[in-house]
């Protein structure tokens, strides 16, 4: 198979923001007089690079992900978009000749249309405004677990401990046999044992406590053993993950408080988790709507909104959905025929109380010039 080099090429973000006007959305009703028709020709230079992918093939490469030999999966690649049908070529076949560029009439389209939007104070038509806010964070959070008492919940800050998968050298230990049985939220005993420690910049560094001794259950047992909850964290993709976790309630500080709506961001969180892994990772996460048990979580609460994920390093999910920021301005997208924002009377709308078609029709972008050189209309193989 033939093999080709993957250049990294500068980062374009082709994003640019608009401060919405606070006047809020023109609407008004739809226009009756006749209007001019005819066309108009323009030509478009680009400035900065451009990709639009052809996707009648989307392995043009054969490049494939061994991190699991023994199920390698296909690293998605595509030509530039043209009128030419790639869902004949094979890999083996050799990278296909530079195709003759096209730039799709609905992609030209949407692009002026949102600028469009822009200038004439119209509604966001392409915005989904219940759509749920969040963000990756970088931050670790705080761990805890999480209860309801009558009606409210509450979350009981914890420490951590490390319960070994497997041996190391730092943990000897190796509690599978036990874990195989647990699930997430089980109550088990412990016995403290040495730190788990990681060298970074040449600096012994101590991240947890690791476990010497869990025993399942909530019979009493002898001093020096402290109970705590189980926590099955994400099932591994490689082989680098040594430890579970114990979560053991730290009494020494106060709870934190949390409302039903924290707890639904949290069941939306859940959900992503599954969602996005393909194979339901935290398929073993408690059940949110019981609440019969204490539910290990890790939290946020230092910027006056409290956010609850099943992941120290992942997700925060906002209070706040894209319309309650677009509603003060009235920029949610149009949905009566009888009321509408410069925009959609112009390219149409579909709404909940009917459609209007639009005014406007744009053909393809093509080369210019004929066909020069395709060769040196493109830059090299990228991986992104």
């Amino acid at each position: 198979m033939p093999h080709y080099d993957f250049g990294l090429h500068s980062f374009v973000n082709p994003y640019h923001f608009v401060r919405l006007d606070p006047a809020g959305c023109i609407r008004g009703e739809q226009e009756t007089s006749q209007r001019l028709s005819g066309w108009i020709e323009c030509e478009l230079t680009t400035l900065s690079p451009l990709f639009i992918p052809n996707s009648s093939n989307d392995d043009l490469l054969g490049e494939r992900d061994t991190t699991h030999p023994d199920k390698p999966e296909k690293i998605k690649s595509y030509d530039f978009f043209s009128y030419l049908d790639l869902s004949a070529h094979h890999p083996e076949q050799g990278r296909p000749a530079p195709p003759c560029p096209v730039i799709p009439g609905s992609e030209l389209r949407g692009t002026i249309r949102s600028a469009f939007e822009a200038v004439t104070r119209s509604c966001m038509s392409s915005v989904d405004d219940d759509t749920v806010l969040y963000k990756r964070t970088s931050v670790a959070a705080k761990l805890g677990l999480l209860s309801k008492v009558g009606t409210h919940w509450q979350i009981q800050p914890c420490n951590r401990y490390g319960v070994a998968m497997q041996s190391t050298t730092v943990d000897p230990h190796d509690f599978s046999a036990v874990m195989v049985n647990l699930t997430d939220g089980d109550k088990v005993w412990i016995k403290q044992g040495d730190w788990y420690t990681k060298t970074i910049h040449d600096h012994p560094v101590n991240l947890f406590r690791v476990v010497s001794d869990i025993v399942p259950g909530t019979q009493p047992m002898p001093p020096g053993y402290v109970q705590g909850v189980f926590h099955k964290g994400e099932s591994p993709t490689t082989g680098h993950k040594h430890h579970e976790s114990v979560f053991v309630p730290d009494t020494t500080r106060p709870v934190v408080s949390a409302t039903s709506e924290d707890v639904t961001r949290l069941e939306f969180n859940v959900k992503q988790y599954g969602v996005l892994a393909g194979a339901s990772r935290y398929a073993g996460y408690p059940d949110l709507s019981a609440a019969t048990r204490d539910i290990p979580v890790y939290y946020s609460d230092d910027c006056g909104a409290l956010y609850l994920s099943p992941a120290a390093i992942g997700r925060e999910v906002f209070q706040n959905r894209m319309r309650d920021l677009l509603s003060p301005g009235g920029y949610r997208p149009c949905d009566d025929p009888g009321s509408l924002c410069p925009a959609c009377r112009l390219f149409g709308m579909v709404g909940d109380h009917g459609a209007v078609a639009g005014r406007v029709r744009f053909s393809d972008g093509v080369l210019a010039n004929g066909t020069p050189n395709l060769g040196t209309l493109y830059d090299g193989w990228a991986c992104l």
